[in-house]
């Protein structure tokens, strides 16, 4: 921020502009007085004293021009002491002749102030006109449209920056010269006929023209004036340019759209086959594996009934060592009857219609642990209520059922199970909590824990790993979550979650997706 000083020197500097300004006023004041006494005194001898003021009046108008009203006033005012001591002897007397050279004297200034005031008016009427002369100007060249005026020989008569960059030639150049000896190809084109137009009617005209060797466009406004034209000239090649690209860019889209169609129409009816296909061929894998595991049921429980009746009717008779592979035998087709049938319970859980409706949890999980042992029973705690969801009711038996076996298998030998099972309200859905204090799961299974045919404890617990997997497949099928928390050696908490049975409207739903946002904490 500029300092006293500075205000200080500026103020001086204007000062003594202002005072230069005032004393060359004076000065020519003076000079103009004098000088038209000194010419008045030379001609003294042919002049009669009734004429004193016959030079101080060029004077008077000399000092105004030059030095504006307050010199003409001050020229005005050394004339009349310089006529009244030399040519009004009787002006300080008190006469007759003395009222005359007053009322002479009155009408001398009167006279001069009006001459003073005139130029005075002149001077700021000529500044008022340099003003806005130079503002014009300013304005005019700031434009970026092009701005020529034409007289009516059709001469330049001005231009502004603008216009001079589109001609690509000076003002020099332009100014005074006919438009026709720079520009010939404009002769008889329509920038004369519509100049020509503009003036012949005195209405303003808008036209284009294009100039295909340089690909360039131009508008033009024509206003007509006395006796000159004004035009407008705005370069719109880039607009036009635009114009033909966006045209050519619909023409493009258009065409591409009815291809699109064309492809659309053909990739449907081929996805249409494909799916029919697929659906056959998934309807006739699925008959496969029923029919598979039909098959393979049968051999097992031959397999098991006849490992039974040798070790019923020939155990007294066989070794140790007999009696204990027989026993291999019944718990590995035991085993694999259990892993037949999980891979059956989880085909179907793939492929079942999925059918969403209301769903007591209360009844379910009731119904699910009435089918345990009253032992077992009792070491499953319920804290109710536990709500109503939107779900299929044989895919949640199948999905609880599976968490309530995991939660009450997995502990340590000889500890009783202690299971807890409750829920939580959660953004307009229901989350069922299933809490074991059991064996919980080691760090490095976790990833893959829903995976199928995978377990997280390998043989040391009876399973088929496919429970789990059970579990996330009818979650998908009903477009809900699941997840679990787990610390090694001190239990599990898995849960599942799924709208509240008065949060969805509709109640012939069907779910074919996986699981949706699936918050698996993993």
């Amino acid at each position: 921020m500029p300092g006293p000083a500075i205000y200080g020197a500026e103020n001086s500097r204007e000062a003594g502009v202002f005072l230069r300004g005032a004393l060359k006023r004076c000065g020519v004041a003076v000079l103009c007085a004098l000088a038209a006494a000194a010419i008045r005194r030379l001609l003294d001898p042919v002049l009669d004293d009734r004429v004193p003021w016959l030079f101080f009046f060029p004077a008077v108008l000399l000092s105004a021009w030059y030095g504006r009203f307050s010199a003409g006033a001050l020229t005005a005012f050394l004339a009349i002491l310089i006529a009244a001591f030399n040519w009004m002897p009787s002006v300080f007397t008190f006469s007759a002749s003395s009222v005359q050279q007053w009322t002479s004297i009155a009408g001398f200034l009167a006279s001069a102030l009006l001459i003073s005031w005139t130029a005075e008016i002149f001077h700021r009427a000529r500044r008022d006109l340099d003003f806005e002369r130079r503002f014009l100007n300013t304005v005019l060249s700031s434009l970026t449209d092009g701005l020529v005026v034409l007289d009516s020989q059709w001469r330049f008569v001005y231009l502004n920056d603008a216009a001079a960059a589109l001609t690509r030639l000076s003002r020099e150049q332009l100014i005074g010269r006919v438009i026709w000896e720079l520009f010939p190809r404009l002769k008889d084109s329509e920038f004369e006929h519509g100049i020509a137009r503009s003036r012949a009617e005195k209405m303003p005209v808008h036209f284009e023209m294009a100039y295909p060797e340089n690909n360039l466009w131009f508008e033009f406004r024509v206003h007509p004036m006395n006796g000159s034209t004004a035009i407008y000239i705005t370069d719109i090649s880039r607009r036009k340019r635009t114009e033909r690209d966006l045209a050519e860019a619909r023409d493009e889209l258009a065409q591409h759209a009815s291809n699109l169609e064309q492809v659309v129409r053909e990739r449907t009816s081929a996805l249409r086959s494909t799916v029919a296909k697929l659906e056959e061929s998934v309807a006739e894998l699925e008959r496969f594996s029923y029919t598979i595991s039909h098959d393979l049921r049968a051999p097992l429980r031959a397999m098991h009934s006849f490992a039974t009746f040798i070790a019923e009717d020939y155990g007294d008779r066989l070794d140790a060592q007999a009696m204990d592979y027989l026993g291999r035998i019944q718990n590995a087709a035991r085993r694999m009857d259990a892993l037949i049938n999980d891979v059956l319970i989880y085909t179907r859980t793939s492929r079942a219609e999925a059918k969403l409706t209301e769903v007591d949890l209360d009844k379910l999980v009731e119904a699910i642990i009435a089918q345990y042992t009253p032992a077992a029973a009792e070491r499953i705690r319920v804290h109710h209520p536990l709500g109503s969801v939107r779900g299929n009711e044989a895919l949640l038996t199948q999905a609880i059922s599976n968490l309530l076996v995991n939660a009450v298998k997995f502990v340590r030998p000889g500890e009783p199970p202690d299971v807890t099972v409750w829920s939580e309200p959660v953004n307009g859905s229901i989350r069922l909590f299933v809490r074991d204090k059991g064996i919980g799961i080691p760090e490095q299974a976790r990833g893959k824990l829903f995976g199928i045919f995978e377990r997280a404890h390998g043989n040391t617990y009876a399973g088929t790993g496919v429970g789990l997997a059970i579990v996330k497949r009818a979650m998908e099928r009903m477009n809900g979550k699941l997840g679990f928390t787990s610390e090694e050696g001190k239990g599990s908490t898995f849960w599942i979650e799924l709208p509240e049975a008065g949060e969805v409207g509709r109640e012939d739903d069907r779910h074919e997706v996986g699981v949706a946002d699936r918050d698996r904490l993993l």
